[in-house]
């Protein structure tokens, strides 16, 4: 594995394939990454500000304890991400309409005030994740696991579930469910 350890500032990047690659505690400021995939990366703890990341993939990559609304939205956020740990991220306002995440782990994650209307959530684990405000409206969670929250703080109409995991948001109302 290749790994950056210095911090990354103003740069652009279109259709790059990143393999292999190790970022830990860094700066990627004010870069934009348009249409880019990365497969196996190892990013811990990196500080976003500002940076742009548009149409790109993620596989199979650990991508721990990120705050993603330090990026700058104005190009959107429709990524996809399959098979990654994202867990501890943090998603505060943004809008993440467009987004798609498949069978990754989002362990103590937290989504507040955001926009999720049609987000794909599918066979991923939401151990401990927070959600908080957020329009959640026809966000399909099939095969999802271990979400928690309040369906009256969240606007969830016609958000796709399954059974039994779907009882877990009877019991955030305080309903006992045998």
């Amino acid at each position: 594995m290749k790994e950056i350890t210095k911090d990354l500032i103003s740069q652009e990047y279109t259709d790059v394939i990143f393999k292999d690659l190790v970022a830990l505690n860094i700066n990627v400021k004010m870069c934009v990454f348009d249409s880019c995939k990365f497969n196996n990366c190892n990013f811990n703890a990196i500080n976003l500000m500002g940076s742009s990341f548009v149409n790109c993939e993620f596989l199979n990559s650990k991508i721990l304890g990120i705050d993603w609304s330090l990026l700058n939205q104005t190009m959107g956020f429709d990524n996809i991400f399959h098979h990654c740990d994202l867990s501890y991220s943090v998603f505060l306002n943004n809008d993440l309409r467009g987004l798609e995440i498949y069978d990754c782990k989002l362990k103590e994650s937290s989504f507040e005030g955001c926009k999720m209307k049609r987000c794909i959530l599918k066979d991923c684990d939401f151990e401990l994740a927070r959600f908080i405000r957020n329009d959640m409206r026809e966000c399909d969670f099939t095969n999802s696991v271990n979400y928690l929250f309040d369906i009256s703080d969240n606007r969830c109409n016609k958000a796709k579930f399954n059974s039994p995991e779907v009882l877990n948001l009877l019991r955030a109302r305080g309903l006992i469910v045998d």
